[in-house]
């Protein structure tokens, strides 16, 4: 009996195929009969490509707001420690 093996294929080959067929117009089938792989795994591919191809278009977050409202949280803190140092140092 065969054990299954599955084939793994980097993105630089799915999008080189991709691209053979987007681009330069060759057919699904003869895409998939030249590399023997399946047109339904050529397809999910695809699907993959144009669902989550937008990520390279979107602009990196910034996290600044986060940081601008740790160091704010950290600014009070010391000035509330700054303080207790005060009246304890006062009160000895």
């Amino acid at each position: 009996m065969k054990a299954n093996t599955y084939r793994k294929y980097t993105p630089e080959f799915k999008m080189r195929l991709l691209k053979e067929h987007l681009i330069n117009k060759i057919s699904v089938s003869d895409i998939c009969e030249q590399h023997g792989i399946k047109p339904s795994l050529f397809y999910v591919w695809q699907k993959d490509l144009f669902d989550q191809g937008g990520v390279i278009f979107e602009k990196p977050k910034s996290n600044k707001p986060a940081i601008d409202k740790q160091q704010a949280k950290i600014n009070a803190l010391q000035e509330k420690l700054t303080s207790y140092c005060q009246i304890w140092c006062l009160s000895t």
